[in-house]
């Protein structure tokens, strides 16, 4: 059969062919080993570095046009002094609210991403989604506003501190008391968003926080629901219809199997499983199914086995070993039914963890109540795979990915741990 061309591939991997192009594709990658290793080198994660000219010499690699300068007033009200960070749809600014006196955290969508309806209904359902939900272990939504150009921004409180991924980078892997500690703190905020029909669906470290107070006491607060997907009303209310099937948004390493199943039905279990491979991740500093390459990563997550992680770590205590494994059971009704559970389990040795394993690897998701979605960040490649190989794991830097357009059905306090202070970011 005839192959690919290299511009088939491209566009595939960089999610700018039309639907009916990508449905072709990913038709033939099915079939072809060949194209399926061509899709899979151009889709490879390692962003990190960058592309190299013919001479060897690194070329320099465009920064991101921000939006707004330091210094700048907001809509006259804040005025910026300085960027905290720039992801993959906005940029973060420490801001002071002038009528106040008073700091807080600014984020203005990228301009190039202004004009793309997508990405601003994006914007605004995180801006809903927050705001909806009052909650210690949730960064709060001050305020929503959109500029004369047209560039929404949302006002948020400020953090002080570092993220999980920045702390597990500095300090390794975490003890089984502080991992218990984070993950169950990230449930109660979880918790409160099924509650109002909202699913996360991107939970991943980069998206805890290590929030300090001015004594210097820590709480877990979970960010960015950008990528929310609410059957709330008002979550949705004049957002316009969802974004188009194969879409792909969010982080794969962390996506349940049915998030990688278009139109496949996701729920509160889809969190846990992103919990699970968080938690996994706390006591490895590795993930279950990096594979080196998103397509492989995607294979990996839909239908290899889950290795035991007690037969991978030796010393992980039984129970919160049989936590992760259940959380990250293909099936999401062989999961735990909902953070309750899980947190159960997590603070409490002996509350039903283990579960059975089915012969037959599933990935499709029960349908049932209502919830929904919120999550991160970075636009990637519409990637689908049912490709026969499985192979390597390499450690790497997230790009984005979850389907969208998927029906959503619904789904006490932890033990603080001893943990050492971190320099605030």
């Amino acid at each position: 059969m005839a192959h690919l061309s290299d511009e088939d591939v491209l566009s595939f991997v960089a999610g700018s062919a039309d639907e009916a192009a990508a449905a072709l594709v990913e038709a033939h990658i099915d079939e072809c080993q060949t194209c399926r290793s061509l899709v899979s080198s151009a889709a490879k994660v390692d962003r990190a570095s960058a592309p190299t000219a013919p001479d060897d010499r690194p070329r320099e690699r465009t920064p991101p046009t921000l939006p707004a300068e330091v210094g700048q007033v907001i809509d006259g009200r804040f005025r910026l002094e300085r960027v905290l960070g720039v992801g993959g749809m906005g940029c973060v600014y420490e801001a002071l609210q002038l009528h106040l006196n008073q700091k807080v955290a600014l984020k203005l969508l990228l301009p190039e991403l202004s004009a793309d309806q997508s990405a601003v209904t994006r914007f605004l359902r995180e801006a809903r989604s927050a705001a909806l939900l009052r909650h210690p272990n949730i960064c709060q939504v001050l305020d929503l506003g959109i500029l004369q150009s047209g560039t929404p921004f949302l006002v948020m409180e400020l953090l002080r501190g570092e993220s999980v991924r920045e702390r597990l980078q500095r300090q390794g892997p975490f003890s089984a008391a502080s991992a218990r500690h984070v993950v169950s703190e990230a449930l109660n905020a979880i918790e409160a968003a099924h509650a109002h029909g909202i699913v996360h669906r991107d939970l991943k470290p980069d998206n805890l926080f290590f929030a300090k107070d001015t004594e210097g006491r820590e709480t877990v607060k979970v960010l960015d629901f950008g990528i929310a997907k609410s059957m709330h009303p008002q979550t949705e209310l004049g957002l316009g219809g969802q974004t188009a099937t194969r879409t792909v948004v969010g982080s794969p390493q962390y996506m349940a199997p049915e998030q990688l199943e278009p139109g496949t039905p996701v729920d509160a279990r889809t969190d846990l499983w992103s919990l699970g491979v968080v938690l996994y991740e706390l006591l490895t500093d590795v993930r279950p199914f990096d594979a080196g390459t998103l397509v492989d990563t995607m294979y990996a997550i839909g239908r290899l086995p889950h290795v035991p992680l007690t037969q991978k770590v030796p010393g992980i205590p039984a129970e919160l070993s049989a936590c992760v494994d259940r959380c990250l059971a293909k099936a999401p009704e062989q999961r735990f039914p909902d953070a309750a559970s899980l947190r159960a389990a997590l603070l409490t040795p002996g509350t039903g963890a283990s579960v059975k394993r089915a012969g037959t690897l599933r990935w499709t998701a029960a349908a049932g109540g209502a919830a929904a979605v919120l999550v991160s960040v970075v636009l990637w490649a519409a990637v689908n795979v049912r490709a026969p190989e499985p192979p390597a794991a390499l450690p790497g830097q997230e790009p984005a990915a979850v389907v969208e357009d998927s029906p959503v059905t619904e789904p006490a306090p932890p033990e603080p741990p001893a943990e050492p202070e971190s320099p605030g970011t």
